[in-house]
């Protein structure tokens, strides 16, 4: 697979002018090759939480010290971070024609994530769990309401309104779990 990449920064090689540090990261963040410089890979670990959830194309510019660090999604499971002294438009134009061009590259990384497999879902679904499980979860609220309610001194007024309240709560669960038992 290292190879792979190294295919790839030759390629990436043509569009840059100038030195160029790169690597390639799953959608889980970890580093699949790399040559980035240590205090850049520190800050790349701190972007890249989001990139599990992007879409491909979508991309994000940190500003180092002395160089632009681009992380930049090329495919469903491929994370590319691209540190170089060019300008972030630059950066942003590679990693594009990189993404258009060369993803036949990146197929290897993407055999090892498979396509999830989709089950067909039938239209009528059991609601038993869910009615047992509301009457569960109804029955120790019931108990849970009593022992406070019990707990309570009937003479304090503010406790009283929370008593009334919790009264209420149970009323509505009650109701919910008819309505449930009826579909």
């Amino acid at each position: 697979m290292e190879k792979g990449f190294e295919a790839i920064t030759k390629k990436m090689a043509e569009s840059i002018t100038g030195r160029f540090y790169v690597a390639f990261l799953d959608d889980d963040g970890n580093i699949l090759y790399s040559s980035l410089l240590p205090e850049s890979v520190e800050t790349l670990k701190k972007l890249i939480q989001v990139f599990a959830y992007c879409e491909v194309g979508d991309f994000q510019v940190k500003r180092l010290t002395k160089s632009n660090l681009l992380v930049y999604k090329v495919s469903p499971h491929t994370v590319l971070a691209l540190e170089s002294y060019a300008k972030e438009g630059v950066l942003i134009a590679a990693a594009k024609h990189l993404e258009e061009n060369y993803a036949d590259l990146f197929r290897e990384p993407e055999d090892r994530h498979p396509a999830p497999q989709v089950q067909e879902v039938s239209e009528k679904s059991s609601e038993e769990p869910i009615t047992e499980l509301v009457q569960e979860v109804s029955s120790t609220v019931t108990e849970e309401t009593e022992k406070i309610t019990e707990a309570i001194p009937r003479e304090d007024k503010d406790l009283k309104e929370i008593r009334e309240r919790l009264e209420k709560i149970d009323n509505l669960i009650k109701k919910r779990k008819r309505k449930l038992t009826r579909e």
